[in-house]
């Protein structure tokens, strides 16, 4: 078997940009830069994690979960069996309405607000 020669492998360059601890790739090198289209994107991050660049992983987990990725997104984000599954979670949060795209269609923001800090939760 003969070693792997990268320059056989026909890989092309990809743009990777770094920030926050947080690497962001894209294939296409003459894109504008990820932060200059959506520059709110760190500065919302770094607001409700002041010491985003600091953090370290403390421990990894990993799962085989049989389901399409798609659905497993979808089901993070609009939480229609919370009220079902979760009432106490939903007494002490306002889940309705706060899932937005911004910065132009290109960053998707889901930030909750208390509702009720005493509760069966």
């Amino acid at each position: 078997m003969q070693d792997w020669i990268p320059d056989n492998a026909d890989l092309k360059p990809v743009r990777l940009e770094n920030d926050g601890g947080l690497l962001f790739v894209n294939l296409d090198q003459s894109a504008t830069p990820l932060l200059e289209q959506a520059p709110q994107f760190l500065r919302d991050m770094y607001e409700v994690c002041p010491k985003l660049n600091s953090l370290v992983r403390v421990k990894r987990v990993e799962r085989a979960i049989a389901a399409n990725w798609k659905t497993l997104i979808d089901n993070n984000h609009e939480c229609y069996h919370c009220d079902v599954n979760h009432k106490s979670l939903m007494e002490l949060i306002d889940y309705d309405n706060k899932a937005v795209w911004s910065n132009s269609d290109i960053t998707f923001t889901h930030a909750v607000e208390s509702k009720q800090l005493k509760n069966t939760a």
